[in-house]
């Protein structure tokens, strides 16, 4: 479990803003709700929030927004440690990352400001009309085979909304492809 929640915290900071200008979103925000471990992570234009039980050890009184900078003294650790058991413990005002059998240890250090509700954003159920099941790694096949440059970010993805099992137009740098969506249950 530990190492799933510091690779969930390492995969959520791919989607954190990048800009000076919005440091407040440019970490990974750890808070609970409803009891357990609430991880979440935007740049504006996407977010992510997944769940954790509470790692032994780790009692966060509120949000706590990860500071890149700090995560990056954790890498080394999470490399060395690979199925070797991690700990947490939060410690003035700083979350503490060992690996005993590897007596090492660095700090994950907090980014001041407060975190945008993401609960004002995020869609009711009863607002979507369909849900389509894709597959993120074909998903992400698709437009790596798409783009022309490494450069091109942008994927264009035109549904049909009104026909859940209509096919999925995909195109990147103006080439185009298709994913045949599978309708999973309500």
């Amino acid at each position: 479990m530990s190492r799933d929640f510091l690779t969930a915290i390492i995969d959520m900071q791919k989607i954190a803003a990048s800009d000076k200008y919005r440091h407040f979103i440019s970490g990974v925000c750890l808070d609970v709700k409803e009891g357990m471990l609430r991880i979440r992570s935007t740049n504006g234009h996407v977010m992510a929030e997944r769940f954790f039980t509470m790692p032994d050890g780790l009692d966060i009184p509120g949000a706590f927004i990860v500071d890149p900078a700090s995560l990056k003294f954790v890498m080394p650790i999470y490399r060395a440690s690979k199925n070797l058991p991690l700990r947490f413990i939060f410690n003035d005002d700083r979350i503490v990352v060992s690996c005993p059998s590897l007596k090492q240890s660095a700090m994950l250090t907090p980014i001041e400001g407060t975190y945008p509700d993401t609960e004002k954003v995020k869609p009711k159920e009863s607002d979507m009309k369909h849900r389509i099941a894709l597959n993120a790694d074909l998903l992400a096949s698709l437009c790596d085979a798409l783009r022309v440059s490494p450069h091109d970010k942008l994927a264009i993805i035109d549904m049909d909304t009104s026909n859940p099992l209509a096919p999925i137009r995909v195109t990147v740098s103006g080439n185009a492809g298709v994913i045949m969506p599978m309708r999973i249950a309500k």
